[in-house]
């Protein structure tokens, strides 16, 4: 097999290279700079410990997903919807118990059902795709650059 033959089959590679790379380094490129945008844009708002702690990132193949896992206790209602896009002013009330019953201040209150203020809509999730995608897309530009010119085929005369 001569140079150029060799050069070929690197060339021919260099899809199947680069994709292997994607694979390999994606998640953690996307953990970093999504996950880091997400982190400090919950921290911004105030946002619970469990919130700031619920980004989940999955790679499929080539693609990217990114969910918000924030749910009630039992885990049927996605809260995360209702702080990303808000919530209208909406009347509570008891389903299993009589009352309802929270702490404010270190004092209890109860309720048979009230009217409460909606949540402001944070657009957290929305804010850390548009602020991240463009650092995302810079780190696996700079990274598959990097990765070809470590593994591009360097032929050195004389060896023979």
């Amino acid at each position: 097999m001569d140079r150029k033959d060799i050069q070929d089959k690197r060339r021919d590679s260099a899809k199947t290279r680069g994709e292997n790379w994607l694979r390999q380094n994606a998640q953690n490129l996307a953990e970093r700079t999504f996950g880091e945008e997400f982190y400090q844009l919950a921290v911004a708002n105030k946002m619970s410990l469990r919130y700031q702690q619920s980004l989940v990132i999955t790679l499929d193949d080539l693609t990217v997903t990114i969910e918000l896992d924030y749910a009630d206790e039992d885990g049927t209602i996605p809260l995360g919807i209702f702080f990303e896009e808000g919530t209208k002013d909406h009347w509570i009330e008891p389903v299993e118990k009589e009352v309802l019953h929270w702490v404010q201040d270190g004092k209890s209150f109860f309720s048979t059902g009230h009217q409460v203020t909606g949540i402001q809509p944070t657009w957290i999730i929305q804010q850390t795709i548009e602020n991240a995608m463009p650092k995302f897309k810079q780190e696996i530009q700079t990274g598959l650059e990097r990765f070809y010119d470590e593994t591009s085929f360097k032929w050195q005369e004389g060896g023979e």
